[in-house]
């Protein structure tokens, strides 16, 4: 069980054993009552905040061989397109997580993203960035309206890769992890949209956060910035001496 998780149980039941104390003794000190109180909040910031804390759920944020690189967005008619013939021009293969309103829209890019031997996870059905405070039913519908448009084109081996938009993680979200049977995934380095426009600041990214397992996070918008920004990518990552891997093939 991961040490947050541990720590977690911990203070929960330090808190119950100090309201019983006060419920049978009296009450403790304004100020002891208010420092648990926040120590107890702080914590549960830490785990919605770090998912590779797994705090509330096991996230696969890292994996044990070499580097995972993931787009998340899509497909989009244009940007997409763009990402599969330069990650065909390099020779490797990437985790695309689609959208399953998108994915209903341009079944077409879907085939053509696993036919190039990519691996394809969902990020919802629409972009919902509060699905960490929002009931677990909700995220279990968001999974599995994804799962069933993108499974109208190709077949999605169980069990399903889920990475949420947000990267926020509750107990609310982990419940609907687990009832959709999905595998919650996070990403160690993150490039977002508007940071794919900088070679230097691209290259530096990856310097500094590259390490044996990363998962590798690009955000497509659909302007076409991830295609660009591909080359300066893999570069880095063959720079740093690792290969690149899929998240479904490990053990």
């Amino acid at each position: 069980m991961p040490i947050a998780r541990i720590a977690l149980i911990i203070a929960t039941i330090a808190g119950l054993a100090l309201l019983a104390r006060t419920l049978i003794i009296g009450p403790v000190p304004l100020q002891v009552a208010a420092g648990a109180m926040a120590g107890y909040f702080c914590l549960i910031a830490a785990g919605f905040a770090f998912p590779r804390l797994e705090m509330f759920a096991d996230v696969v944020w890292r994996v044990e061989r070499g580097v995972v690189l993931t787009i998340q967005g899509g497909p989009h008619p244009d940007a997409t397109p763009a990402a599969l013939a330069a990650l065909a021009k390099a020779d490797v293969t990437a985790t695309f997580f689609f959208a399953g309103r998108e994915a209903a829209l341009l079944p077409e890019l879907v085939a053509e993203t696993e036919a190039a031997g990519h691996e394809i996870g969902v990020s919802g059905f629409s972009t919902d960035r509060g699905l960490a405070w929002k009931p677990p039913t909700v995220t279990q519908e968001q999974i599995e309206l994804a799962t069933k448009a993108v499974s109208e084109t190709i077949e999605l081996a169980p069990p399903v890769l889920f990475r949420p938009d947000s990267p926020m993680v509750s107990s609310r979200l982990a419940a609907g992890v687990k009832r959709a049977n999905a595998l919650l995934v996070g990403h160690t380095v993150r490039l977002k949209s508007d940071e794919l426009a900088g070679d230097d600041h691209i290259a530096d990214v990856l310097r500094r956060g590259l390490k044996p397992g990363s998962i590798v996070r690009l955000d497509d918008d659909g302007s076409g910035s991830v295609a660009a920004a591909l080359p300066t990518v893999l570069r880095a990552i063959a720079d740093s001496g690792l290969t690149l891997g899929a998240i479904h093939a490990e053990p």
